[in-house]
C-alpha cells in the first residue's frame, strides 16, 4: 500500500504487487473491493496471467447478476484461451443455473493453476461449495479459514485445516477443540471404539476427533485417563502430539498426582510441559518411580523444564 506502483520502473513488478493485493481480496473474501480494485486495473489495461483479471470480471457481472454481459465476455473467454480453464468454466455455469437444489456439482479435485487458486475459493465460497485440500496446502495462512468455516466441506479437511491454523498460531486451542467436538459420531462408534478406531483408518483428523470427544466422554477418571494416554500415544504416531497437549489440557489438570497413577508421571508431565504448565510437570515428575520411568527420561523432561 506504501509502493507507488507508478513509479516503479520495471511495469511488470507493479503487476506483481496488483496480483498479490486482488489474491489478498479473494482469499479473504471481500468480494465488493475486489470488483472495485478490478475495474481500476481495467482501466490501467492491466494484463494478469491465465486471465485471472478477465475471469475476475466476468465472477463480479454474476455478482451483480449482469449475466447477459457476463456471458458475453465468458464467450470471448473461451475463445482466446488456448487450453480451456475447465474449473472456472464448471464454476461459472453453475454460478448462472437458476435452480441448483438438483445440481450435484463434480468435486474439484485437480487445480491445474495456482494463480487462480484465490478466484476459485471465493467463486466456491459464494456458492456455499466444498472446498479441497488443494486450498489449505497452496496457502495454508490465508486459505485455511474458509475451509474450516465451509459446513459443504468434508469434515477431516477442516480439521486438517484447523490443525495447521492452530500451529500458525491462526486460531485458539478453543477453536480447535470445538470443531473437534462437532465432529459427528452416533452411540454405536463410541461403544465399540477400538472398531471404530480400526474403520477410520487412515484418516488421522477423524481419529483424532474422535479420541477427543471419547475422553471427554469418561465419567470416571481412570478411564479417562487411560483413554487420553492412548490418545496422546497415537497423535505422536502421526505428528500430532502438541495438538492433542492443548486440546487436553483442561483435562488433564483434573488429574491430581498420586500413587495410583504414578505409572503414566512421565506422559503427563510432558504434556505440562508441552502446555508451558511447568510447575505441575514438576509435581508429576516427584511421583515418577524407577520401575515406569528410566533415569534418562527423567532427566530429558527435567532439563525441557529448566530450558524453558
Amino acid at each position: 500500500k506504501k509502493i507507488n506502483l507508478d513509479l516503479l520502473p520495471n511495469k511488470e513488478h507493479g503487476v506483481y504487487f496488483e496480483i498479490i493485493e486482488l489474491n489478498y481480496l479473494l482469499s479473504t473474501f471481500k468480494l465488493s473491493e475486489v470488483c472495485e480494485l478490478k475495474k481500476i486495473l481495467i482501466e490501467k489495461s492491466t494484463i494478469f496471467p491465465n486471465y485471472l483479471l478477465e475471469k475476475t470480471d466476468i465472477f463480479c457481472l454474476v455478482l451483480e447478476n449482469k449475466l447477459a454481459e457476463a456471458n458475453l465476455l465468458n464467450s470471448l473467454l473461451k475463445d482466446s484461451e488456448v487450453s480451456a480453464d475447465v474449473t472456472f468454466q464448471k464454476l461459472f455455469e453453475y454460478m448462472i443455473l437458476e435452480n441448483k437444489d438438483e445440481i450435484n456439482l463434480t468435486p474439484i479435485n485437480l487445480i491445474n493453476s495456482k494463480d487462480l487458486i484465490f478466484l476459485y475459493s471465493a467463486m466456491l465460497r459464494i456458492n456455499d461449495l466444498p472446498l479441497t485440500e488443494d486450498f489449505i496446502n497452496i496457502d495454508p495462512l490465508n486459505l485455511s479459514i474458509p475451509v474450516i468455516l465451509s459446513d459443504s466441506t468434508p469434515m477431516n479437511i477442516r480439521i486438517k485445516a484447523a490443525n495447521k491454523s492452530f500451529s500458525d498460531e491462526v486460531i485458539s486451542s478453543e477453536s480447535l477443540s470445538a470443531l473437534y467436538q462437532s465432529a459427528d459420531f452416533n452411540s454405536k462408534q463410541f461403544n465399540n471404539p477400538e472398531t471404530t478406531i480400526e474403520n477410520l483408518k487412515n484418516n488421522n483428523e477423524l481419529i483424532m476427533a474422535f479420541y477427543y470427544q471419547l475422553a471427554n466422554m469418561q465419567i470416571f477418571p481412570e478411564d479417562r485417563l487411560k483413554v487420553i494416554i492412548d490418545y496422546w500415544k497415537f497423535s505422536k504416531s502421526v505428528g500430532l502430539e502438541k495438538i492433542a497437549y492443548s486440546i487436553t489440557k483442561n483435562i488433564i489438570d483434573s488429574f491430581t498426582p498420586s500413587t495410583e497413577n504414578s505409572k503414566y508421571s512421565m506422559q503427563i508431565a510432558l504434556a505440562h510441559i508441552s502446555n508451558k504448565n511447568f510447575t505441575e510437570a514438576s509435581k508429576w515428575l516427584n511421583i515418577s518411580n524407577e520401575l515406569d520411568t528410566s533415569k534418562s527420561e527423567l532427566e530429558y523432561a527435567k532439563f525441557l523444564i529448566a530450558l524453558n
